[in-house]
């Protein structure tokens, strides 16, 4: 469990996403973002996406920094750490871990230390828990906003 943030692999990483979105307006609730830079400065902001889209890893990176908030870290299932995505994505702050640790102290521990290490450092972070719902399946899905969000969402939706 490593990332990093490197300058040539973050904006990389953003041009590929700006491409892959390239068909979407992006739109955030600007009010709901001024609200949030207030705990920014303070604490750790958890972000959930709906994880309804592997999009969800370029259009809140792009709101963000758009919105002047620092990079941020995320976890991401490692499945997709293969070359050369994998590769490209640590560099930009993609924390790799395995779909479910129940059955592994050790992993449990060594990812909860990963969290603390980044909430001690006030570094913000996004996680699109397994089990929200994604638009490929089939089953009925609630709004779509994240998991248990305490502090109010803003709008990050992307529309046609």
């Amino acid at each position: 469990m490593a990332a990093s943030h490197d300058a040539v692999a973050v904006k990389a990483w953003s041009r590929l996403g700006q491409w892959l979105t390239r068909a979407y307006t992006l739109q955030a609730d600007a009010n709901a973002i001024a609200r949030l830079r207030e705990p920014d400065r303070a604490h750790t902001l958890a972000w959930l996406p709906s994880h309804r889209s592997y999009l969800d890893a370029w259009v809140l990176p792009q709101v963000l920094e758009r919105n002047g908030f620092s990079p941020t870290y995320a976890m991401g299932g490692i499945n997709l750490d293969s070359w050369p995505f994998g590769t490209l994505a640590q560099r930009t702050g993609m924390v790799f871990i395995r779909r479910s640790v129940q059955d592994d102290p050790v992993y449990r521990l060594a990812l909860r230390n990963c969290i603390g290490h980044l909430v001690r450092r006030r570094a913000d972070f996004g996680w699109s828990i397994e089990g929200v719902a994604r638009a490929r399946e089939s089953s009925a899905r609630r709004d779509g906003r994240g998991g248990a969000c305490t502090a109010p969402a803003p709008d990050c939706s992307s529309s046609e």
